[in-house]
């Protein structure tokens, strides 16, 4: 359908096969310069009766290769085929990309200062674009006379520019520039990283609005930088335990007038402050001595558990260890034997224990456990076996152990009778079935005879 410095267009189908999607080159004799999925929903196309779904239309942006000054005569090709679209070949003609140079030359807390050029377009100005990271702060055109650039050669000299840095950066802390030419992704070179410190006294103001045993919230910003987020700190005395950047959108701020209105925060409470204590909470903009109004605020919250323990052993008669909760010394445990997912046993961590009491663990010492390996763990197989806490994911020290212990016997038989004769019966071992058993002829505790009970029947 047509082409220009911005895209190729057009649509292309398989009358055979209405419902592929064919794939398309752009052509220039022999060169593939790009390709396209002929995809695109057109309804002329359907109305014109191509096709049963219109969706054969492509449109590809044109590749800067051919964006030279140059005349190009394009076609288009239905992928490994030699069938070439009618309308084709078409001629477009398009500037030449900027060929850009330029020096990022000093940044202080006055001005930013360099030089911009495009040797292929000696006579225009570019805007160049003040940057922190993908933040533009401010612009500026580069056409300001050097005598130095003339005197080397590039072009006419006139590619200074001379920007005033922003007060948005000024805001106390080391800030990492970078001047990039306005639409496109060329940043001036520097001969050492760019970073700039200037001081600026922020106007903070904010609210301690909620503390509770889920979250601490309010707000805080500096008048004097509306479009800068603070990092509040959560502290207890001189006791930080925890910051947020305060960056929340907060509707009735807005409503208030103050600033953009993004100056919330909100944070769960840290664990470190349940203690089952009154804590006696205030909130600090970072860096500063600013403390937000409504502090301080108190809080009691229940102390999160605090497992600790030991599988000290696992054999084929006991497991055995001990476990606590160092934030409820006084409570007992119950503990679960796993393998994998099955829980085959659970056990309450209560026996006292002297050792771990001169230890110094709890202050009772009653977090032993021991207790009879299941018997379904006795079947001769190895097994990995864990200690965890119930209730919770915490698998104690020393976990897994591995045992493997011989099946327990199984037993079976009849004493079929007995006379003058004889003594007859059966005997086996449902878990050895290829083992012999030897059997006792008994009378209250006295054994009278034995045999062998390997005779087949």
């Amino acid at each position: 359908d047509g082409v220009d410095c911005n895209s190729v267009r057009g649509w292309a189908w398989d009358k055979n096969y209405p419902n592929s999607v064919l794939t398309v080159e752009l052509v220039e004799g022999t060169t593939v310069h790009g390709t396209a999925i002929a995809n695109v929903y057109r309804a002329d196309l359907v109305n014109a009766g191509a096709g049963s779904t219109g969706k054969y239309a492509f449109s590809v942006a044109l590749p800067p290769s051919l964006k030279d000054g140059q005349t190009h005569q394009l076609s288009i090709r239905v992928k490994g085929t030699s069938h070439i679209l009618s309308s084709s070949p078409r001629s477009v003609t398009c500037v030449a990309l900027p060929q850009y140079a330029g020096k990022f030359e000093t940044a202080d807390c006055n001005s930013v200062k360099g030089w911009a050029w495009a040797s292929n377009f000696p006579d225009s100005s570019f805007t160049v674009e003040l940057m922190e990271g993908s933040t533009v702060y401010a612009t500026g055109v580069a056409k300001v006379y050097r005598a130095d650039l003339k005197a080397a050669g590039t072009g006419t000299g006139y590619y200074g520019f001379d920007i005033p840095l922003p007060s948005a950066l000024k805001s106390g802390q080391a800030r990492q520039l970078s001047v990039r030419i306005k639409g496109s992704t060329y940043v001036l070179p520097v001969t050492a990283p760019k970073s700039v410190t200037c001081a600026a006294i922020p106007q903070y103001y904010g609210s301690f609005e909620v503390a509770d045993c889920n979250l601490i919230q309010g707000w805080a910003w500096a008048s004097n930088y509306p479009d800068s987020a603070f990092t509040v700190e959560i502290m207890e005395g001189t006791t930080i335990h925890a910051t947020v950047v305060a960056n929340i959108y907060r509707q009735y701020l807005k409503d208030y007038n103050i600033g953009t209105g993004k100056y919330g925060f909100s944070i769960p409470l840290p664990a470190s402050l349940k203690s089952g204590q009154p804590r006696q909470l205030s909130v600090r903009v970072k860096g500063s001595t600013y403390v937000l109004l409504n502090s301080p605020k108190t809080v009691t919250c229940a102390a999160l558990p605090d497992y600790a323990g030991l599988l000290e052993g696992a054999d084929c008669d006991l497991v055995r260890g001990w476990a606590w909760d160092k934030n409820y010394p006084n409570s007992a445990l119950t503990v679960e034997l796993v393998e994998g997912s099955t829980v085959y046993a659970t056990a309450t961590a209560n026996t006292y224990r002297a050792d771990l009491l001169s230890a110094g663990t709890g202050s009772t010492g009653n977090y032993g456990f021991s207790f009879a390996l299941p018997v379904a763990l006795k079947d001769g197989k190895s097994h990995n076996l864990s200690v965890r806490v119930k209730g919770t994911g915490y698998n104690l020290s020393g976990s897994p152990k591995a045992v493997s212990c011989a099946a327990v016997s199984l037993y079976g038989g009849i004493f079929d009778g007995v006379d003058c004769n004889s003594v007859r019966g059966w005997a086996w071992d449902k878990n050895y079935p290829n083992s012999v058993l030897t059997v006792e002829l008994v009378e209250g505790t006295t054994v009278h005879g034995t045999a062998i009970a390997n005779v087949y029947r």
